[in-house]
């Protein structure tokens, strides 16, 4: 009996533990079938969603950059587009004859067949492009060949009908089809667009068995130029002229409107070819020089200064004193450029001769908080914040550091380091009556569904008064007619202009002896200024000073723009 009741008690055991065990074997499957249905629902979703669909970039077509084809008219031509080419793309295990498909395609895309065979003789299911930027008739060719395992992908590529001549202001597009430098690193955002999504669904063998679109690509923005391709060639062939002329290190010329900030024309050399960017050694020239580069800009400053002192009520144009061939300041001394006194000046003649004494004597009568603010009223020593890639603020002392020997230097533009553009921002507000100018240069974009958005002038500040901007104008004019200036001259039109030849300081030495930037800056014609234009050549040989050199470069220039602008003469 006992025995029994000992056998029923072990089975009931038994039995109370398989049901324990089925019990926490249910629970954990039923737990797994919640955190896998519920918990982990997008993740497998997703899994299972990679398995029978598959997804692919459709590219955008990058926007394309137009300027204006010549002088009022609504005419745009194209200097940045797009070419339709081809990839060459291979999947190495599903060719079946490698040495074949070597012999017949490596001629067709210039390529040596050994190492084609050496890509392709592999079991890999896919390598990198093995050729790009194919032509449509070598895309027809290999097409033809109908070999398995051997695509053919559409792409576009970046294509600069212009080729060097506006290099600096649109940069380039790199592989990668990304913008760099230039406009095209400045607005690549805009111009590169937003790419589509291509949706496939495969079969149960991982076939494509449907394919449709799931976003459409929208194009980048095309970018209008307020450049104007007429002017932009003339400069250029004009500045590569005078560089090798005069054996200059380097140069650059810009063009802008006056009354609006428009840049017209911005031209440097040594360039690129933005088409072949890959094949230039220093990477350093694809900065723009014009907003990359700072120099100290001499004598043309002295307009600056002598607009503060004026418009600061500190002197006026007829205003006289004595001066000698050299002054101290300090224990400095400063000596003037040709090492004469020049006696008895007016203000007007102080810039006609270029007068370095004269000058250091207008900047005391300012004083150094006074020329400070209007040097930084003028654009200096800040961003001017052109709608380009690259651009630097140039150097500009703060005012605490300020010892007498800089505000007199200054007066005459050396020991402040400025851009080219901040300079023709300068002499563009005196041109205008007395307004710093935003500089651009888009002039409008237009997105792919045609909505267009026009860049607005726009006023920075006033820097002088009207008064003060006529009497430095008038000033400038005499430098033309009876000063250094005289060879930038042109028959019938009132020219005004200076000119500027600065000395370049070497690490540890103070100023070269040998090494000069020489400048000319001015605009035309004087009652309705159509242009503002500063030429800029550095060390060149031979040649040292502005008065000989790019003096005469801005009457010739000058004198065709004013032509080319249907510009009557005044006189």
């Amino acid at each position: 009996m006992s025995n029994h009741v000992s056998s029923a008690a072990s089975w009931q055991v038994r039995l109370k533990v398989l049901l324990a065990i089925f019990v926490l074997v249910f629970g954990v499957i039923i737990f797994r079938l919640f955190q896998k249905q519920i918990l982990q629902f997008d993740f497998y979703q997703a899994l299972a969603s990679q398995q029978y669909t598959t997804t692919q970039e459709l590219p955008s077509s990058r926007g394309k950059i137009y300027v204006k084809d010549g002088y009022n008219t609504s005419h745009y031509y194209p200097i940045a587009l797009n070419k339709p080419s081809y990839q060459l793309l291979a999947v190495p295990k599903n060719i079946k004859d490698p040495k074949e498909v070597a012999e017949k395609i490596a001629p067709i895309i210039k390529k040596d067949v050994d190492e084609m065979y050496d890509e392709i003789n592999n079991q890999k299911p896919y390598i990198p492009p093995i050729a790009k930027k194919l032509t449509k008739l070598q895309a027809e060719e290999i097409e033809n060949c109908d070999f398995e395992g051997i695509l053919l992908i559409p792409e576009e590529w970046r294509y600069y009908p212009e080729g060097k001549m506006a290099s600096h202001i649109l940069g380039y597009v790199n592989l990668d089809k990304e913008g760099l430098y230039g406009i095209e690193g400045y607005w690549n955002e805009f111009l590169a667009g937003e790419p589509g999504v291509l949706f496939g669904e495969r079969g149960s063998w991982g076939n494509i068995i449907d394919v449709g679109i799931a976003s459409s690509p929208k194009n980048g923005e095309d970018l209008y130029l307020t450049i104007d391709r007429i002017i932009q060639n003339k400069i250029y062939e004009k500045l590569v002229e005078a560089v090798k002329k005069y054996r200059a290190k380097k140069g650059t010329i810009i063009i802008a409107e006056p009354d609006t900030g428009k840049i017209v024309a911005m031209a440097s050399y040594p360039d690129f070819d933005p088409n072949y960017y890959n094949k230039t050694e220093n990477v350093e020239r694809f900065n723009n020089p014009a907003i990359a580069e700072v120099y100290e800009p001499g004598s043309v400053f002295k307009i600056v200064a002598m607009a503060a002192a004026i418009d600061a009520g500190k002197v006026k144009p007829e205003t006289e004193n004595i001066f000698g061939k050299c002054i101290d300041v300090g224990i400095e001394t400063v000596c003037t450029s040709t090492g004469r006194a020049y006696g008895k000046e007016t203000m007007t003649q102080v810039l006609e001769n270029s007068d370095n004494v004269g000058m250091v004597w207008v900047a005391e009568q300012m004083g150094g908080k006074v020329f400070y603010n209007y040097i930084k009223d003028f654009g200096f020593g800040t961003f001017t914040e052109v709608d380009i890639n690259t651009e630097v603020k140039g150097e500009l002392l703060p005012l605490s550091e300020w010892r007498e020997i800089n505000r007199a230097t200054m007066s005459f533009g050396q020991g402040i380091a400025v851009t080219s553009l901040q300079m023709i921002g300068a002499i563009s507000a005196i041109a205008n009556g007395g307004e710093l100018m935003q500089p651009y240069v888009v002039e409008k974009r237009i997105d792919w569904e045609g909505n267009e958005e026009i860049t607005k002038d726009k006023i920075v500040r006033r820097v002088i008064s009207i008064e003060t901007a006529e009497q430095v104008k008038e000033m400038m004019v005499s430098v033309v007619e009876n000063g250094f200036g005289k060879k930038a001259k042109v028959s019938g039109y009132r020219i005004a202009g200076k000119t500027g030849t600065a000395e370049v300081p070497v690490a540890g030495r103070g100023y070269s002896e040998d090494i000069n930037i020489i400048s000319f800056g001015g605009f035309a014609p004087v009652d309705d200024p159509a242009f503002a234009m500063l030429i800029k050549l550095d060390s060149p040989e031979g040649a040292p000073w502005s008065s000989d050199t790019v003096a005469p470069l801005f009457g010739e220039i000058s004198e065709w723009l004013l032509h080319y602008l249907q510009i009557p003469p005044s006189e």
